[in-house]
């Protein structure tokens, strides 16, 4: 599993890319999550709201600021 949380500059992309890491970690260590913060790929990745949480290419999550809770049950809801 992939995922990917863009945003960049703000305390509500830095806040959820840490609940999705935290999240990711307790749930199997060996998911990825990586922080997209340049703005060019977040335009060529048409993402319109951040922070924007993307699982696997898919938008799961968009405009929202996500805790630890609601990544942890993002991440299992999207599980393979």
């Amino acid at each position: 599993m992939k995922i990917k949380v863009y945003g960049a500059c703000c305390a509500s992309c830095h806040a959820t890319f840490e609940a999705v890491r935290e999240a990711a970690a307790s749930i199997d260590p060996a998911i990825s999550v990586e922080h997209v913060e340049d703005v060019m790929t977040i335009l060529k990745d048409h993402i319109m709201q951040t922070p924007a949480v993307v699982i696997d290419g898919r938008t799961v999550s968009s405009g929202q600021r996500l805790t630890v809770n609601d990544a942890m049950k993002i991440i299992r809801e999207n599980i393979h």
